[in-house]
């Protein structure tokens, strides 16, 4: 909404609106369900990525991060979506036909965005008056509240976890959460951020608060990237997480570099095993397709072993419902 005119939201929710009952009557109002194969699926994501890609290039820097925000949000709304058609349809590929139909819906909105934005020069002629405004006094004043903020619970954070958060990469399964309290202060300070992040001249009053309004959204990621992880969104999970480390400010405080290398090393853990998981989760699929249930059941537990994420129990589970005749 901060990104685009008025007339350009109002019109974009009502398409959305209409996209949202397409599909609700397409998947669950129909006898006859659409279908997609895992290429077909994959192609689109891609596919997808690049249009992103597209959109970010011709934003400046404090939009970007409400796009990215806004991507996330999609994600997990998408995710959700996901979840709901495996409760209720057995056949993976209209799982994924109804993970296609929103992707198509979204590429359209990111299309319909970049479109309305003009050239790729819209980001350098955009962020240039933004950064050469003198920022409002009580902008300024609302970056220094908000650092000190960040700082402290931070700090928190660090004195409080010793090994229990910022801890050693071992078994994906294993990566800890972050403690209650603080992953809401950071969810709370993360939206204060971005809404600064909103505001002319954002690039440059923020310079002051680079490190800990950083620090902040990467562990906001972390949060996303461990729900992720468990809801089956594997692949997602480590494009988040990746997206923020990339952004990693130069001249961290000690304190707040053990939090990235912390993120860091977990990412690293999660390249060195996703292979494995995706190859037993393959091995899986091909093995129920064959019938031999009990080597499927042996390959989804292999991948749970890795990654312990939702959508493998109900596999093994209707596996095992198979094998008894049930």
């Amino acid at each position: 909404q901060n990104l685009l005119a008025e007339n350009f939201v109002n019109e974009a929710t009502i398409t959305e609106i209409n996209s949202r009952s397409d599909h609700i009557r397409s998947f669950f109002c129909r006898d006859f369900l659409p279908t997609t194969s895992p290429e077909g699926w994959r192609a689109q994501d891609e596919q997808l990525g690049k249009v992103y890609s597209e959109c970010m290039g011709r934003l400046n820097s404090g939009q970007q991060h409400l796009l990215r925000e806004a991507e996330r949000a999609w994600i997990i709304y998408r995710d959700a979506d996901e979840l709901s058609a495996r409760t209720v349809y057995t056949d993976s590929a209209v799982w994924l036909a109804a993970v296609s139909h929103l992707t198509a819906n979204r590429m359209t909105q990111l299309s319909a965005i970049s479109n309305s934005l003009g050239t790729s020069s819209h980001a350098e002629n955009s962020e240039s008056p933004v950064t050469n405004r003198t920022p409002d006094p009580s902008d300024v004043k609302t970056v220094a509240d908000l650092k000190d903020q960040s700082k402290s619970v931070l700090l928190s954070l660090k004195e409080k976890s010793g090994n229990l958060f910022i801890a050693q990469a071992t078994a994906l399964k294993n990566a800890p959460d972050l403690p209650p309290t603080i992953a809401d202060q950071l969810s709370d300070l993360d939206l204060k951020f971005r809404t600064i992040l909103t505001k002319d001249g954002a690039t440059k009053f923020l310079a002051s608060a680079s490190s800990e309004y950083l620090t902040v959204e990467l562990l906001s990621s972390w949060s996303l990237f461990k729900r992720q992880l468990k809801t089956g969104d594997v692949a997602d999970a480590r494009k988040a997480l990746a997206a923020v480390l990339g952004r990693k400010p130069k001249d961290l405080p000690p304190a707040y570099d053990v939090m990235w290398a912390f993120a860091e090393a977990w990412l690293q853990a999660y390249d060195k095993v996703a292979p494995d998981f995706e190859s037993h989760l393959k091995k899986a699929k091909s093995f129920a397709e064959l019938g031999k249930n009990a080597d499927a059941i042996r390959e989804y537990q292999a991948a749970f072993d890795i990654i312990d994420n939702s959508s493998i129990p109900p596999e093994i589970k209707k596996l095992r419902e198979q094998s008894l005749g049930l």
